[in-house]
């Protein structure tokens, strides 16, 4: 990865260039790795971020840096193909191997299996257009997928943590359920909502009882609250 005007923090505005493509595996992680690879060829690093549920994170080495902006389009492009978590986000850090996964499970630890495979940009290219395969523009997609998705869609609300919310506990009743999988736990909490007080108090509810979703998804805030707002 080559930095310009570094600042010290993790921000994608600081990569100019990267060389990886990168696809993190949380649902049908099997068949989805196995596609993958027979889509593009063995990964450079395949790891297994979890046991229970089984998850899988593959990051495709290229050759030589690539521009950051083309590189984003690729790697937006296959993660929707594929239909794995959208990870466009030049600036990611990988769970490291030989530790522990505690997001999930505190007894999963990270393995992998590195291969001396690395890729060309332009064998990437060329395998999305044999296969018509339209590159695809991030930004303006994620805002097209969010609104097939929801019929109306929800704006991001200025709703920040509160642990006196009266549904706190119940929300820390669905993480503890799913073994830590906020993810999994925000789509059962909101369909759990929804029903009382609507999708949209849902939401805001949600927003006020993870403490961590402010963070998490700092950047990417609205398309995510929109994308649980379509599974519910």
């Amino acid at each position: 990865m080559t930095l310009h005007n570094f600042e010290g923090k993790r921000f994608e505005k600081n990569v100019k260039n990267t060389y990886k493509i990168f696809f993190d595996i949380d649902k049908n992680s099997e068949e989805t790795k196995n596609r993958i690879i027979k889509f593009i060829g063995n990964p450079t690093y395949l790891i297994k971020t979890s046991l229970n549920p089984i998850k899988f994170q593959l990051i495709y080495i290229l050759n030589e840096d690539v521009d950051s902006k083309l590189l984003k389009k690729v790697v937006y492009t296959l993660t929707t193909h594929f239909q794995t978590d959208h990870t466009f986000d030049l600036a990611r850090i990988f769970r490291l191997p030989g530790f522990k996964n505690w997001k999930n499970n505190p007894t999963n630890i990270v393995t992998y299996i590195k291969n001396n495979n690395t890729y060309d940009i332009n064998y990437i290219l060329n395998l999305l257009k044999v296969n018509n395969i339209e590159l695809l523009e991030p930004q303006e997609n994620i805002n097209e997928i969010t609104q097939k998705t929801t019929k109306n869609k929800i704006n991001n609300t200025n709703c920040q943590f509160d642990k006196n919310n009266k549904y706190y506990e119940k929300y820390q009743e669905f993480v503890e359920r799913v073994g830590g999988d906020k993810s999994r736990a925000d789509i059962s909490f909101v369909k759990f909502l929804k029903y009382k007080i609507g999708t949209q108090k849902a939401i805001e509810n949600l927003l006020q009882v993870r403490d961590d979703i402010h963070i998490k998804h700092k950047y990417d805030l609205n398309y995510y609250i929109n994308l649980i707002a379509s599974k519910v």
